[in-house]
């Protein structure tokens, strides 16, 4: 009959693959329980806070974080657009009001909360039709840096504090967005998790990374990865109360807060505080290994290998570990793949050939055409991905195994 024996080569190699993947693995996570104590770090970011958003939702909401002594990083709208923020065309615009400057003022003198400028009006560049909505893509720089300048003053001339956060309304922005927040002065930029389109700077970076909804869940994840100190940034606005398929309730918001509050493991933090207590790290070489780690670069990796979440933002040290572990792994389940095809492909030939001798001459072509015509059938309107690969894999492995008595 069959012996494995009969490929001790590739036996070896698997066998190498397999448990250096594992030690290496079960080291560093050895380590990291070892030598950190593990906190992950929340931040909740609540944008939109404006003229025209509802004081009666914006106190209940400031309130409820307060009653749990929740950092938040409020998104301050300079001037905001008085009809419609999503209509490019001009429009007046509204300030600040006298009592939502009141508001302001009783945040910073609480000591515990961030107030951040959220882009200059909120009102959208260009129509979602032109590459989706945004205050600043496409813009001059000069343009750009204009609005964010004249914001900026707006705002530190009546709280009579430096603003030093700076968050781009839509989440987007472009290099020249980049260049004009750091040249007024602003030190933090906060969007999504979108790969920077610049080079260098010396800003620092700390994206959204869930919402509401999702946090819970989000730190379950958090935990299972071996990253001593990773974040969760919880992006919110007015209209999760009250829009959308799942409007939060106020009594939601207060429950989640508890439970958040009462996790041991958990330090809320606003995105000041956040990048102040971490100040080597946010560079945009960190925004763009966690941009690439969850945009699936390496589509063929099995998806029960993949480490990486969007809803935790990680060192680059975490990330490269967890790639070499990821693709070491990917390796030894590819070969054990293979190792298994060649040798059910033997095994059966075996069986048949012992039994039917006339079979045994036509078997050999005949199972590498019903394999191939199926290898095509699968990948016929399929990318490759860790599917198509499989069964690429499986059916040539499989052919070999035929061949090869």
């Amino acid at each position: 009959m069959f012996e494995i024996i009969y490929y001790p080569g590739v036996v070896i190699i698997f066998i190498i693959l397999l448990v250096s993947g594992l030690i290496f693995s079960s080291l560093w996570f050895m380590d990291v329980k070892k030598s950190y104590k593990k906190q992950i770090f929340v931040v909740f970011r609540y944008d939109d806070f404006s003229s025209q958003s509802s004081p009666d939702l914006d106190e209940v909401i400031i309130q409820t974080l307060q009653n749990y002594r929740i950092p938040v990083t409020l998104g301050v709208i300079p001037n905001m657009a008085a009809v419609n923020a999503l209509d490019p065309r001009e429009q007046e615009l509204v300030p600040l009001s006298s009592d939502k400057i009141r508001v302001l003022i009783e945040i910073r003198d609480t000591g515990f909360m961030e107030i951040a400028q959220h882009g200059y009006s909120h009102q959208t560049f260009r129509e979602q039709t032109q590459g989706g909505f945004t205050e600043f893509v496409g813009m001059s720089y000069e343009g750009q840096l204009k609005r964010i300048k004249n914001g900026k003053a707006f705002l530190e001339e009546r709280l009579g504090i430096e603003i030093t956060t700076f968050i781009p309304p839509y989440d987007s922005y472009d290099s020249n967005t980049i260049i004009a927040v750091e040249a007024t002065g602003f030190q933090i930029l906060s969007a999504g998790l979108m790969c920077v389109p610049s080079e260098s700077s010396g800003l620092r970076f700390l994206p959204a990374t869930t919402d509401l909804l999702h946090l819970q869940e989000a730190i379950k994840v958090a935990r299972r990865i071996p990253d001593p100190k990773p974040i969760i940034t919880v992006l919110f606005h007015p209209y999760d109360f009250f829009d959308g398929l799942q409007p939060l309730t106020i009594q939601e918001f207060d429950k989640l807060l508890c439970w958040t509050s009462q996790q041991e493991d958990v330090r809320v933090l606003s995105i000041g505080q956040a990048v102040r207590l971490n100040n080597k790290d946010f560079g945009i070489s960190q925004l763009n290994k966690n941009h690439e780690a969850n945009q699936n670069t390496i589509s063929i990796m099995p998806p029960f290998l993949k480490f990486f979440h969007p809803s935790v933002y990680l060192r680059i040290k975490t990330i490269s570990r967890l790639r070499l572990i990821s693709i070491l792994l990917s390796i030894a389940f590819y070969f054990f793949i293979s190792i298994f095809s060649i040798i059910n492909a033997r095994i059966v030939h075996s069986l048949i050939s012992s039994q039917f001798d006339a079979i045994d001459k036509i078997y050999g072509p005949f199972a590498t055409a019903v394999l191939l015509s199926f290898l095509f059938y699968v990948l016929r309107d399929t990318t490759m991905g860790y599917k198509g690969f499989t069964v690429l894999v499986a059916s040539l492995s499989a052919i070999i195994g035929t061949w090869s008595q």
